[in-house]
């Protein structure tokens, strides 16, 4: 997308309120001199190409322009001064795009609701007056930045109506910082502090008392954090809805947390855990009874027996994903999966006779993903798409005990089914396409 694009858009479209030009494509060009070629609008989506659009959608809300790297503050500049309504707008990996233009749109765009920014240098003394300007500001999303506890405690000063604050990978700040913030603002809804290194169990216990309104947390890559800090969470913030905590230290325990019961939650994302064990589940499993999303991928240590005592308790369980878990080949026969949907376990060790407990056991499933698994055959494949009447999606890519008939007896057997990936090596002809879709199933290369 170019300048030209917008001009279109801007032309046929001018009651447009949200407008996403992110992470385009490079479409500039180089020439055999070694020089860039800007012809025709090369150079993608420029300051003019944007100048344009906030002349002509004056109603925008929403902008994100992440990732265009020929923008700059003027973009910034200009809707803010002509979209009075802009509510959103996203600027990350904007190289040009500065804390002047920044500090403008927090100054004159009063109906101005959320920020994103990454990579971007925020000096305290510039921007700490511009925060207060923002009086409707209530989401802010900071990535890889430096953030100092000087910038947070001007956040505090600002008494903005906060509710969702993000901090991804960003440095420079300690736990005095945040801690005001959330002394502050005590009623925030979301907080993600990811790949915070000083993150410990302890400062879960500071952290957490100030999260009692809060219902998504997300500590992912806080390497320091054990099963510890997870109950702690769980126990004190009665609201949590959402936690993640991925590649952190789940399944080690730094001290021990009354047994705790959180009815409230109901997805955990604990991807990427080596230490992540049957015990610690089964903990889990009683914890939080009404789990619909569990996320326990890459995690090695969890047998058929973890998984198990999730799949007894957690009744209302809709997705579960387990792709790399060499170790469970399959989910118990005392799983009660009535309500499972979507079953992502890709690379995982399941084999034919875990596909034969999912076909009697899973009469919901929509979604099955078993690339790569190397114990499937068509057999168990068979048991699944016969008795699974509501399957929609299936992926066998990679998957090499199948035979090349597999594909059409899907296809012909489960009506229900819009999409196959198919095993290694399956290349359908044209006709074989044609006729596939004509029964309502697309079928890709395997």
């Amino acid at each position: 997308m170019n300048d030209s694009d917008l001009g279109v858009v801007s032309q046929f479209m001018v009651n447009l309120e949200e407008l996403d030009v992110s992470d385009p494509k490079d479409d500039y060009c180089v020439t055999g001199d070694g020089d860039m070629d800007v012809s025709g609008g090369g150079l993608g989506i420029t300051d003019d190409g944007i100048d344009l659009i906030a002349s002509k959608l004056t109603k925008l809300r929403k902008v994100n322009l992440s990732g265009n790297y020929f923008v700059s503050d003027k973009s910034v500049i200009s809707l803010s001064e002509k979209c009075l309504n802009l509510e959103e707008i996203v600027v990350k990996n904007c190289t040009f795009v500065t804390q002047v233009g920044m500090a403008f749109a927090f100054q004159n765009c009063r109906n101005l609701k959320s920020v994103g920014l990454l990579g971007m240098d925020l000096g305290v003394p510039e921007i700490a007056h511009s925060f207060a300007c923002a009086q409707n500001l209530s989401v802010l999303d900071f990535s890889y930045m430096a953030v100092s506890d000087g910038l947070l405690f001007s956040i505090v000063k600002a008494s903005i109506p906060l509710r969702k604050f993000t901090l991804y990978h960003c440095k420079d700040f300690a736990f005095s910082g945040v801690l005001s913030l959330l002394r502050t603002y005590h009623s925030l809804e979301y907080l993600a502090l990811e790949g915070v290194y000083w993150i410990t169990d302890r400062t879960i216990i500071d952290l957490s008392k100030f999260l009692r309104k809060a219902n998504t947390v997300k500590l992912n890559f806080c390497s320091r954090v054990t099963s510890s800090g997870f109950f702690t969470m769980l126990k004190n913030c009665p609201l949590l809805d959402n936690l993640e905590m991925e590649k952190t230290d789940m399944g080690k325990q730094e001290f021990a947390v009354s047994n705790a019961t959180n009815p409230q939650t109901r997805a955990l994302i604990l991807s990427s855990n080596k230490t992540l064990s049957n015990e610690c589940l089964e903990k889990i499993a009683y914890s939080c009874p009404n789990l619909e999303l569990l996320d326990v991928s890459d995690c090695p240590s969890i047998t058929r027996k973890g998984i198990g005592e999730i799949l007894r308790n957690c009744l209302s369980l809709k997705h579960l994903h387990m792709n790399g878990c060499g170790a469970i080949k399959s989910l118990g026969m005392d799983a009660k999966l009535r309500k499972l949907e979507y079953l992502r376990a890709s690379g995982s060790g399941l084999n034919d006779e875990g596909l034969m407990m999912i076909a009697k056991k899973c009469p919901a499933l929509v979604y099955l993903d078993i690339m790569g698994c190397s114990g499937v055959t068509s057999k168990g494949v068979k048991e699944v798409v016969y008795h699974c009447v509501r399957l929609k999606e299936i992926n066998l890519n990679w998957c090499r005990e199948m035979s090349r008939d597999i594909v059409a007896w899907m296809v012909f057997s489960r009506p229900s089914l819009r999409k196959i990936v198919p095993p290694y090596g399956f290349v359908p002809t044209d006709y074989e396409k044609s006729l596939f879709l004509r029964h309502g199933c697309l079928v890709g290369e395997g």
